[in-house]
């Protein structure tokens, strides 16, 4: 005969099991709508934070939705059923349904519109009707499912909240991974959409059979005696504000992270579609661990707030450490190129070498980063503030992970650089934890805390005012070539910014041409080299070969009024078009605004496309510029790129 309290544990683990699918089709459906989004809106910085904000502030909304419903909802964990039910069914019919929206906006209805504004308008509010119901589903989930389980199993509120937390996280990294490398190759974006919807659907059933009968004990509760329901007072609402708030900034935090090491890593990894892949399955990963690390402490704690005060003492300090840790990865990633076949193998090998990278700069912070929203959801049920505060909190933390987007992308980023946006998320934590050491009314003789704070505050301000990122190392093409340029090469950095889709550069090298050594100016981004020039006219580099970009198509239209390029690059191929008296016109459309920064190192290789009236640069991008404009153009140029860059 099988003991209760088995039954109950093995009953626990079939649902933390569930919630771990769970996470793993609702990566799927973040990394494929993102994909399809892209594909619909283009990808300008704009773009893509208005992608994410349309799915995470969804999720925003779900969470709070049911923080405010949750105690008036019986039966929590046949309502997340039916929302996994609703997300599968929506899953499941996402491709045909994207289609003909695309095709109606695109063929019938932009065509009829005049206005740069309202098209922009339309494209972004059909995007939004496409992933936002669901995502305001997903964002229900968690919550639904934290909510029924405490309530079904009361005894470890804690340890619930961090296993749920583990396991969605987890199945979310193994998603990731799955999706981009095994679902997407074997059937493509809309299989792998039918496939995650499947599973919510089986998640759903699943769900359903396992509460066939009415759960008596399924209302709302007080979790802060952890028995039976009890009638307490309201304790006071600014301590609930205060935790809001908190988990509000450390999601601001946290994104800020994950928005500056994808950029520092896609400069070592590369920026193709896996890279971010794999980037982003070992930010969850972090999360999981440290989920998984507390859960056995946390419902023992004798004071979380000192606790979730120190985890953001050295989230913060780990966090800052990558900017020195960063410095291994190039001769890391030097030596697996140049090691490494050129084969499927070798290929395999680089994606764990690509993958280990990743988790040596993201792991120590993120394994903070999971432990903290499982210990502010389970402070505030321990204080009486009811289950409403799991869906409160999960939506604070995800308002603020939109914030921390937007102001690394949009500001922080192109502002003051890409060391910035670590060194503020790192001040953020920093500042948090010794706010909430300072509040937690421990003995001061027993712990010195201030000790490690204070260590940590230094630690801080050797970071903003003597640590920098080695610009040299920035613009090395690692990945591509193995090569890392130093200080002491024949290299020179002429310019250097961090924009908002890309890091560009401008270097001056030495060449290896026709047997002897060549000086040239190169333009990168990300480390990728999208055009160089001899700056001896004796001898063509393959950035000159730009030039026949324009020339071919001259030469075939050689009456041409109108033109545009795809890109400015050097320059020199929008240059070439003007030199033909007979254009008008010509729109240059560039996604990074620093590239047109960059170009300007060219000189008079390309000085006529800043200064000839005919030129007009537009920052966008170019799906997005021609599906928007009515000008008709006698030539196009598309300037080759690479096909495993992510969005070409």
């Amino acid at each position: 005969m099988n003991h209760p309290s088995h039954n109950k544990r093995r009953t626990a683990g079939i649902y933390f099991f569930l919630f771990a699918v769970s996470g793993f089709s609702g990566l799927i459906y973040e990394h494929i709508w993102t994909q399809y989004l892209k594909l619909f809106l283009g990808h300008a910085a704009y773009a893509q934070t208005i992608v994410l904000i349309i799915f995470m502030g969804g999720m925003a909304v779900g969470a709070g939705l049911i923080a405010r419903i949750s105690t008036k909802i019986r039966r929590l964990l046949i309502g997340y059923a039916l929302a996994e039910g609703i997300i599968g069914i929506l899953g499941i019919g996402f491709h045909p349904v994207f289609t003909r929206v695309i095709d109606f906006t695109f063929y019938s209805f932009i065509p009829q519109l005049s206005s740069d504004f309202v098209i922009s308008f339309t494209k972004f509010g059909l995007a939004a009707l496409l992933v936002f119901p669901q995502s305001v589903l997903l964002g229900m989930t968690f919550p639904l499912m934290s909510a029924g389980i405490i309530r079904r199993f009361p005894s470890k509120p804690g340890r619930s909240l961090s296993i749920l937390y583990f396991t969605n996280s987890l199945g979310g990294a193994i998603g990731i991974l799955i999706s981009g490398f095994c679902l997407v190759p074997a059937v493509g974006l809309p299989g792998t959409c039918v496939i995650a919807g499947i599973l919510n659907l089986l998640i759903a059933v699943f769900i359903i059979v396992m509460n066939g009968k009415k759960d008596k004990r399924a209302q709302a509760i007080s979790i802060k005696e952890n028995k039976k329901p009890v009638e307490i007072e309201k304790p006071p609402q600014k301590i609930l504000i205060a935790f809001l708030f908190i988990a509000g900034l450390t999601g601001t935090a946290s994104f800020l992270y994950e928005i500056g090491w994808i950029r520092m890593l896609s400069i070592v990894l590369g920026s193709s579609t896996h890279a971010f892949e794999l980037m982003l399955s070992a930010f969850i990963l972090g999360l999981a661990i440290g989920s998984y690390a507390v859960r056995k402490k946390i419902d023992k704690l004798s004071n979380p707030v000192k606790t979730l005060g120190l985890i953001q003492l050295f989230m913060g300090g780990f966090a800052l450490a990558t900017l020195l840790s960063y410095n291994i990865t190039f001769p890391i990633m030097s030596y697996a190129v140049k090691v490494l076949p050129k084969t499927g193998t070798g290929y395999f090998l680089f994606n764990i070498v690509s993958h280990g990278l990743s988790i040596i700069i993201m792991l120590p912070a993120t394994i903070c980063a999971g432990m903290t929203l499982p210990l502010i959801t389970f402070l505030l049920l321990k204080k009486g503030y009811g289950e409403s505060s799991i869906g409160k909190i999960y939506s604070s933390n995800t308002i603020g992970a939109i914030i921390g987007i937007i102001a690394a992308v949009h500001w922080i980023m192109p502002a003051l650089g890409l060391k910035n946006v670590i060194t503020i998320g790192g001040g953020i934590d920093i500042v948090l934890g010794i706010l909430l050491i300072g509040h937690s009314r421990f003995s001061f003789k027993k712990i010195r805390w201030y000790v490690p704070a204070s260590a940590v505050v230094v630690w801080l301000f050797v970071c903003i005012f003597f640590v920098s990122l080695d610009k040299y190392k920035l613009s090395s093409n690692v990945y591509e070539t193995g090569m890392v340029y130093t200080q002491e090469q024949d290299t020179e950095i002429l310019f250097h910014k961090d924009g908002k889709t890309a890091s560009v550069d401008v270097t001056k090298n030495t060449f290896q041409a026709g047997g002897r050594n060549i000086q040239g100016l190169a333009l990168s981004t990300n480390g990728i080299w999208i055009g160089n020039i001899s700056l001896d006219p004796s001898v063509v580099l393959s950035g000159d070969n730009q030039v026949l970009l324009a020339a071919i198509p001259m030469a075939l239209c050689s009456n041409a009024q109108k033109a545009a390029t795809f890109g400015m690059g050097t320059g020199i191929t929008a240059y070439t078009l003007l030199t033909d008296p007979n254009i008008k016109k010509l729109d240059i459309i560039e996604i990074e605004k620093e590239i047109i920064s960059g170009a300007k190192y060219f000189g008079e290789k390309t000085d006529k496309v800043f200064d000839d009236p005919r030129s007009h640069i537009h920052i966008d991008d170019a799906k997005a510029f021609f599906s928007s404009t009515k000008e008709k153009y006698d030539i196009i140029v598309a300037d080759p790129t690479y096909p495993w860059v992510s969005g070409v």
